[in-house]
């Protein structure tokens, strides 16, 4: 955990108290964290390895709906002058395009026109108020404008398979807003569990899928038992890194979250995870 190695490692300001912990690495299969300081709060900043890409933490990841304008998009990254790229791409506005992804054969970042970016794949987009309900037990429902698609473990690991992403997601249901029931939150908890088991199981039937690096998705809205729980369990599955999820409904309405209603709630959280 991030405060036994600033109590070890580093000084009160978070710098490393040698020369020969300059680059303390934490290995995790294809993506490694080089943590470089370490706040009073236990916060790490340093940067991510990933794949051949150097990414300085914290670091911004380009949101994309449908792709990119050729030759526009790529020329104005460049002219940011940017070292790298990450975008993040909602696998809601994708979902239907698996057999068109295989076909093509070279990965959703090439199919949108940023072939040189590394690509994230999350299951939501963020930017975008996610709509409640119509989820199953052995699912959930995401949308692309009025369209609704069902979406099992199977049907997502079909496309990650074929969209090759760098760091991908487990399929979860992060369906907790602030008014969740008990009842919701702590089936959101039980589903994202069986849902990131189930893709951890089925990635030997999808050798491309050894490839990316997957990230856990922790629930449990504002339930701080269940958040315990969630973290607990999730840290023990063999990921490469967690997203703490299901305190809001994305989109514009977080602006407005008050974080004094979440911070208990996610400081435990956090203090369980790696």
């Amino acid at each position: 955990s991030a405060r036994p190695l600033q109590d070890s490692l580093f000084d009160a300001e978070g710098r490393f108290r040698s020369d020969r912990h300059r680059h303390l690495v934490v290995k995790s299969g294809t993506m490694n964290f080089v943590i470089e300081h370490i706040g009073k709060a236990g916060e790490r900043a340093g940067h991510l390895e990933l794949k051949s890409k150097v990414f300085p933490t914290p670091f911004p990841l380009l949101r994309t709906k449908g792709g990119a304008i050729p030759n526009l998009t790529r020329e104005t990254l460049e002219y940011l002058n940017l070292p790298e790229t990450a975008l993040l791409i909602p696998y809601q506005y994708h979902a239907t395009q698996t057999d068109i992804l295989q076909q093509y054969k070279k990965g959703l970042g090439n199919f949108i026109g940023l072939p040189t970016s590394a690509t994230v794949l999350s299951v939501e987009d963020p930017g975008e108020e996610s709509r409640t309900g119509y989820h199953g037990n052995k699912n959930i429902s995401v949308w692309n404008n009025c369209n609704r698609e069902v979406i099992d473990v199977r049907r997502f690991l079909k496309f990650v398979s074929a969209a090759k992403p760098d760091l991908v997601l487990a399929l979860c249901d992060g369906d907790t807003p602030p008014d969740a029931t008990k009842k919701r939150v702590n089936k959101a908890v039980k589903k994202s569990l069986e849902f990131l088991d189930t893709c951890l199981e089925l990635k030997a039937e999808y050798p491309r899928l050894a490839e990316s690096a997957w990230i856990g998705g922790v629930q449990g809205g504002l339930d701080s038992a269940a958040r315990q729980y969630s973290a607990t369990e999730t840290a023990k599955r063999p990921v490469q890194g967690f997203l703490v999820d299901g305190f809001h409904r994305n989109g514009p309405t977080t602006e407005t979250l008050c974080w004094q209603t979440i911070q208990t709630t996610f400081t435990e959280t956090t203090g369980l995870l790696p």
